[in-house]
């Protein structure tokens, strides 16, 4: 499964990088990202199965980065990143089109596997 990680905060981005290789370290590509751009960048020089993304980049904020990488990659399906807990936000992102909404601070191997293999599975 080729994973396009996008994170800015240093520390967020290794402790994801520690779970998704404890899931499933033999079958697993791990790409990184820490902008908008560079983002944008490396969906379209690459196919990838799933985007995990933080919506608070430093070029850019909220749920205007999940649309514009959803526009770029409309056929990968997104999972968000958030450090805040919040349902009405996390509503908003899938509304938005994401395949599911993770809390940094509470995510753990099993959720983060499970919402994973949820969001890769086709809709239907």
């Amino acid at each position: 499964m080729k994973i396009l990680l996008v994170e800015d905060n240093p520390g967020d981005a290794r402790l994801m990088q520690e779970m998704l290789k404890e899931a499933d370290a033999t079958h697993l590509e791990l790409s990184f990202a820490e902008s908008l751009a560079e983002t944008l960048k490396a969906v379209q020089e690459n196919p990838f199965d799933i985007i995990l993304l933080d919506l608070a980049l430093p070029d850019s904020l909220g749920i205007d980065t999940l649309k514009k990488v959803h526009a770029q990659a409309p056929s990968v399906p997104v999972v968000v990143l958030s450090g805040f807990d919040d349902e009405a936000f996390a509503a908003k992102a899938v509304d938005a089109g994401a395949r599911g909404y993770l809390n940094k601070n509470s995510v753990d191997i099993d959720l983060l596997e499970h919402t994973i293999k949820g969001a890769v599975k086709p809709k239907g």
